[in-house]
């Protein structure tokens, strides 16, 4: 099948997950998609995003003329934490609580808007496993569960809480040292604490699956990739079950080195740089299995989740913005004309 790759808003460098896919279709080795070289010759069509803060939910993918013209063949995959969209889409960020099969398909991450040069596979090295579990995040993103994990686990090397800072806000030389702390806890703990941000997944989950550490997803809303046997690679807590996570963690702490190991081979078959294209395309060849089932309630069910309080005022906000730059692009014009004049 040949599949027809774009973005509505940036293919330079900075848009690293387009980049990332169109390089990994070169070293694809199932070979069942190519790249095409134009949306009309193409059976599927994916628009590669990331989260434009400006365009939250992705209306100048819906208006772009290679959507309109080929709208029954295209497919969204972007990595914003809060998922709501207007067309078949690919994510990491699918909720149990309003998944749809034939409009979601749950992915992982294409990239990191802030890589760690630490975390890498080194099946050779062999590291000393001080901590059971470890956790290093920010609190602020999901409060109703991070906050309980820090609070109830705080005192150790192993649980860090980074709400006072992004990494990728901070200088070089503070962003080094904050990469090359949180890999050297990483390495040292038999299970890596992966509770949900603001979106049901993390980049953390990932992580730990690359360097073969199994992680322990707390996210009662995620929508696990299909294609993985999470049970041999990975532990689910129920949110609700926080005060247990030492117990369940030391019951099973004799199994850490095959889940981990598991961890890595799903990694390297699902998830690794080579594999991304092709995986990617499946998702959306999925997507599009479905494209003659899907009807008008489909996208009603989507429209309407616009009066949920968040998305509500997130919307206002949308247009609130919108509206004050056609204001200041109005003015900025008219003062144009008034010196040319």
């Amino acid at each position: 099948m040949k599949v027809y790759i774009l973005s509505a808003y940036d293919e330079s460098q900075s848009n690293f997950a387009f980049q990332n896919l169109k390089k990994s279709s070169l070293y694809d080795p199932f070979k069942k998609y190519v790249l095409a070289d134009n949306p009309k010759s193409a059976d599927l069509i994916i628009f590669v995003e990331h989260h434009p803060g400006s365009d939250p939910y992705f209306f100048e993918v819906l208006k772009h003329p290679v959507y309109k013209q080929y709208k029954k063949k295209c497919y969204l995959y972007h990595d914003n934490d809060e998922h709501l969209t207007l067309m078949p889409t690919i994510s990491p960020s699918v909720c149990n609580s309003s998944y749809n099969k034939k409009m979601h398909r749950p992915y992982h991450y294409l990239e990191q808007i802030s890589t760690n040069p630490y975390i890498q596979y080194t099946p050779d090295k062999i590291y000393e496993k001080k901590y059971l579990f470890s956790f290093m995040g920010a609190s602020r993103t999901y409060p109703a569960v991070r906050e309980e994990i820090i609070n109830r686990f705080r005192g150790g090397d192993n649980i860090h809480d980074t709400k006072d800072y992004n990494s990728w806000e901070l200088n070089e030389e503070d962003r080094n040292k904050y990469f090359e702390k949180y890999a050297e806890i990483l390495f040292q703990s038999k299970f890596i604490l992966c509770p949900r941000g603001i979106g049901p997944s993390s980049y953390r989950q990932y992580e730990s699956m690359k360097v073969g550490i199994a992680p322990v997803i707390i996210s009662d809303d995620w929508v696990e990739c299909e294609e993985i046997d999470w049970d041999s690679c990975s532990i689910r807590i129920k949110e609700k079950d926080i005060s247990q996570i030492e117990t369940i963690l030391k019951n099973r702490e004799a199994e850490c080195l095959e889940l981990g190991l598991n961890a890595r081979k799903n990694y390297e078959k699902y998830m690794s740089f080579e594999n991304q294209f092709h995986f990617l395309s499946d998702a959306a060849s999925q997507l599009h299995a479905y494209r003659n089932e899907l009807s008008v309630l489909d996208y009603l069910r989507e429209y309407l989740r616009f009066f949920e309080p968040f998305h509500f005022r997130n919307l206002l906000r949308y247009y609130k913005n919108k509206y004050i730059k056609w204001i200041s692009s109005s003015s900025a014009d008219r003062s144009s004309q008034e010196k040319m004049a």
